[in-house]
């Protein structure tokens, strides 16, 4: 799943919407003790303050996913996390999540079941692939 990413970050990079970095441990760890934070709200009883934790999560783990890759996000994060997202997984609905992530903030619109189990699947799919990416670079 992430092998091809690989492609779509040199092609965001390329586009401007990437910058290039380096590995740094230090902000991994302050980027996994805030998905740790916002994973903790994600399990609260508002489905909508819910889902926007889980989504900034998923944000989280993105960020990580370029910092591993020694890229930074630039200026247009969520541009970002849909490109990364369709990257791994095509079939994610990741536009519709983000749709529904800029209504539920901005118009506090709760959004779908459907949405919100769908943001759930991906941000678990992404956690593992982050699990794996930081286990390669403690074995290094």
């Amino acid at each position: 799943m992430f092998e091809r990413s690989h492609d779509a970050l040199e092609s965001l990079h390329q586009r401007g919407l990437l910058n290039r970095g380096q590995i740094d441990v230090v902000a991994i760890q302050k980027q996994m003790d805030a998905y740790v934070s916002l994973s903790e709200r994600s399990s609260g009883t508002s489905t909508t303050r819910s889902f926007l934790a889980e989504y900034d999560a998923l944000m989280r783990l993105v960020e990580v996913i370029l910092i591993c890759s020694e890229f930074r996000i630039g200026p247009q994060p969520h541009r970002v996390l849909k490109d990364v997202i369709n990257a791994m997984t095509p079939d994610s609905r990741i536009h519709d999540i983000c749709d529904a992530r800029h209504k539920a903030k901005k118009f506090s619109v709760e959004p779908p079941a459907e949405l919100r189990s769908r943001l759930s699947s991906i941000r678990r799919q992404v956690e593992s692939v982050v699990k794996r990416e930081i286990e390669l670079l403690l074995d290094d």
